[in-house]
Parts: C-alpha cells; sequence; structure tokens
C-alpha cells in the first residue's frame, strides 16, 4: 500500500468518524433519557435520577460517597474522583469530565466558556464540532449572535402516533396524548450549554448537512480510489 494511499484513508478514516460522532440528531435515541429540542440543536435530557454521561447516554447519578464511586457520574459531563493529598487518605468530590469546565455550577463544552447567549445556551456547532453557536429557548431566536428576539421555531422532532410536540419550559419534547399514559418524554432542563452565531431555526436541517458531509467524504475518497 503506497504512503499517500495509507495516509488519505487516514484522514478519511478520522474525518468519517468525527461527523458520525459529532451531535445529537432528531433520529437520534437517548438512553435512559428523551430527545428535546432548541431552536439550533437538538439533545439528551434525562430523566429522573440519571445524569448525562455523553451526548446520548444516561446514566444513574452517583453521590462519590467511596473510592468504589470513581469514574461514575455524578452530574452532567462529570464524574466523581479522588482529589486527595498525601495527608489525607480520601476526598471524594465531583469533576467536570474532559474538554469540560465548571461555568455557574454546570459542566459546559470548554469551547463555550466564558460565551454569554442570552435566552438560550451556547452549544458546539452541529454542523461543526470546531465551532460554536447559540441555540436558543423555544420563543426565541438569534440576532446579531445572541438570543435576544422573539420568534418562532418550527418543531421537528418525531413524535410517535400517540404523541404530540409540545413546549415545555424552554424547549420542545415529545409527549402522550391525554389518554394514551405518562408523559413519553418527562420534565428536563434544556441542559447543555457553543458560540454566537446566526442559524437556522430548524434544526432538521442540521441533520441533512450532517449525512451530505460524510457522502461527501466518501463520495472523496471513491474518486481518489479511481486514480491511485
Amino acid at each position: 500500500m503506497n504512503m499517500n494511499y495509507s495516509f488519505f484513508l487516514f484522514v478519511f478514516l478520522q474525518l468519517a468518524i468525527r461527523y458520525n460522532n459529532a451531535k445529537v440528531t432528531v433520529d437520534t435515541k437517548c438512553t435512559n433519557g428523551y430527545l428535546i429540542q432548541m431552536s439550533g440543536h437538538f439533545e439528551c435530557a434525562c430523566d429522573e435520577g440519571y445524569v448525562l454521561k455523553n451526548e446520548n447516554t444516561c446514566e444513574k447519578i452517583s453521590n462519590c460517597a467511596s473510592l468504589d464511586d470513581i469514574n461514575k457520574t455524578c452530574a452532567n459531563y462529570a464524574v466523581c474522583a479522588n482529589s486527595a493529598s498525601k495527608e489525607e487518605e480520601r476526598a471524594m468530590k465531583c469533576v467536570c469530565m474532559k474538554d469540560y469546565v465548571l461555568n455557574q455550577g454546570k459542566c459546559i463544552p470548554q469551547r463555550c466558556n466564558n460565551i454569554v447567549c442570552g435566552n438560550g445556551k451556547c452549544v458546539i456547532d452541529p454542523n461543526n464540532v470546531n465551532l460554536t453557536i447559540c441555540s436558543c429557548n423555544i420563543g426565541i431566536v438569534v440576532q446579531t449572535g445572541k438570543c435576544q428576539i422573539a420568534g418562532e421555531t418550527k418543531c421537528t422532532l418525531k413524535c410517535k402516533e400517540n404523541e404530540k410536540c409540545e413546549k415545555k419550559d424552554v424547549f420542545y419534547t415529545c409527549v402522550k396524548q391525554e389518554g394514551s399514559g405518562q408523559d413519553g418524554g418527562g420534565e428536563g432542563n434544556g441542559g447543555g450549554e457553543g458560540n454566537g452565531g446566526d442559524q437556522s431555526n430548524n434544526p432538521t436541517g442540521n441533520s441533512t448537512l450532517h449525512s451530505m458531509s460524510i457522502l461527501s467524504i466518501l463520495f472523496l475518497f471513491l474518486v481518489f480510489m479511481t486514480t491511485v
């Protein structure tokens, strides 16, 4: 295998992995949680008693009581860690995961630190993991990079036949219709915290762009293969 081919294959695989794991989409299945939508992105919110381990998986919350709890999730994007010094036998605490920082009591993406969005929050750009955007509370849209004017965002969640999309707090989620059982979503905090930048108020478009990005990478790879 020549060096050019090996290098191109490596780059292709890295890009494919990056785009494939970049974000939560309208088709994401949330483990121990449910999907919610804000103006510029989708995210998973956890069922009661659970917190986010990663973008689409919620785990039971740990109180960091013993050394057995090390690396267990204790808050969204946070784990239990032993911070004991040489003089101490144990000093368990809840710390943010890698690439996250503590901001006003929550672990947010490091790139979002010190970014103020107004009536919304900073999230990693669904179309480019190297950028951030402001995703607004439902009923608010971006103007000049911040969530600050009233505006409409269409619900694009794929609710089941016995569910309907409703606004709960600051986000959309799917809930069971009356007479069909308990709520499909449950209460969440809308939780994840990117930079200001105008974006479409329809996150479904982000899913399409995401798929097109992967197809574009695959197409370039196939073109390269036919020329070597």
